[in-house]
């Protein structure tokens, strides 16, 4: 597949911010239900979908995890694109992917102002970069619980790794 009209987005992005987002509305069976957070008027569904099968959802609405999935993917393709307005430096994808699973999680308003944002725009050293991701360092993200804490690391990890993989 081409990622060229979304060039922040990859599978790697999409397995890693999928690993750490859990869908809501497990009926049972492989289904979910539509649902709305509190105080908003909009339907959701799975992992935050506003619509499923170019479908506008409303309450009755259900999909199968299959559906939810492929949906997600449309998504981040589309949120990939808001990451990279506020990335003003060249990044290899794994930096990106991992930037793409960061971002997903505070929300596009929080990662547009935040630290890690500003670090990685002007070039801050590896050190600067790990104390403000690092949940063992920043303990900001520990409050998050073990789910947090494993998914910065896991960011971290692949922000650092390099962008293909070596024989052995």
């Amino acid at each position: 597949m081409s990622f060229h009209n979304y060039p922040f987005f990859s599978e790697k992005g999409f397995q890693l911010t999928k690993k750490y987002t859990i869908p809501r509305t497990y009926l049972g069976m492989g289904n979910y239900a539509a649902y709305k957070d509190f105080g908003e008027s909009i339907w959701k569904i799975g992992y935050g979908s506003e619509i499923i099968n170019n479908h506008t959802l409303g309450p009755d609405d259900k999909a199968s995890q299959d559906d939810i999935d492929k949906q997600f993917y449309e998504d981040l393709k589309v949120f990939s694109n808001e990451v990279q307005k506020y990335v003003f430096v060249n990044l290899n994808k794994s930096k990106k992917a991992a930037l793409l699973s960061f971002a997903h999680s505070i929300g596009i308003c929080s990662f547009k102002s935040c630290k890690l944002l500003e670090l990685i725009n002007s070039y801050a050293s590896k050190n600067k970069i790990i104390k403000e991701w690092s949940p063992y360092i920043n303990h900001i993200w520990m409050s998050g619980g073990d789910l947090m804490t494993s998914r910065r690391r896991s960011e971290l990890d692949m922000y650092f790794a390099p962008d293909k993989e070596i024989p052995t």
